[in-house]
């Protein structure tokens, strides 16, 4: 092989791996993009669950306790007042 298609052939091959590295940059970028993006998006599922969850626990401590509640300002009332309500307790 001569010299000059020697140097021609290490010229195309220094260029494409250029060609190469510059790809395979801009394709690390764009996958860290889409990482963020995808990091972004479960942080915000995750902030939508833990507020479900937490809504759900307030009503079920409201169901649990707000009965017993009732039950007990009704019976302070009575207790109270016991002539102004005819039923007893």
């Amino acid at each position: 092989m001569p010299k000059d298609e020697l140097k021609e052939e290490k010229l195309k091959a220094k260029e494409e791996a250029e060609d190469l590295t510059q790809e395979m940059a801009e394709l690390r970028y764009e996958m860290t993009c889409l990482l963020e993006e995808e990091c972004k998006r479960r942080a915000c599922i995750e902030q939508a669950s833990l507020q479900r969850i937490a809504n759900l626990e307030a009503q079920v401590l409201a169901s649990l306790y707000l009965p017993i509640f009732l039950f007990f300002l009704s019976h302070q009332i009575l207790l109270k007042e016991p002539n102004k309500y005819p039923f007893s307790c």
